[in-house]
């Protein structure tokens, strides 16, 4: 099952697209299955902060909507630091899931 990572309700708002939900889309169109599964409460974004405020920043932010699956896909734009594949797949993991891969399109 393929999975976006949720991007910041702010920049949501300020691009109006989700790039990881449209990767997730055309894995959709390639025969994966997909689902809505995280979502990402309000805070600062990530690009502002440094490393270790970056890990800390997602600990509660991050939430789980509905069954999770065994196994998850994990899908985000970039990786910079991994803190919100990190924070996603802790709550992929402690929602049910007991493996989650994470694809990442790009990495800074």
């Amino acid at each position: 099952m393929a999975v976006a990572a949720p991007c910041s309700p702010a920049s949501l708002r300020k691009r109006g697209w989700d790039q990881s939900a449209l990767l997730v889309e055309e894995l959709g169109r390639l025969g994966f299955r997909t689902m809505r599964l995280l979502e990402r409460k309000p805070g600062i974004q990530q690009k502002t902060l440094g490393h270790e405020d970056r890990q800390t920043n997602l600990e509660h932010a991050i939430s789980v909507r509905g069954q999770v699956p065994e196994r998850v896909l994990l899908v985000d734009d970039v990786m910079t630091t991994g803190a919100t594949l990190s924070a996603c797949a802790r709550a992929l993991k402690a929602s049910g899931a007991l493996r989650v891969d994470a694809l990442a399109l790009a990495a800074d």
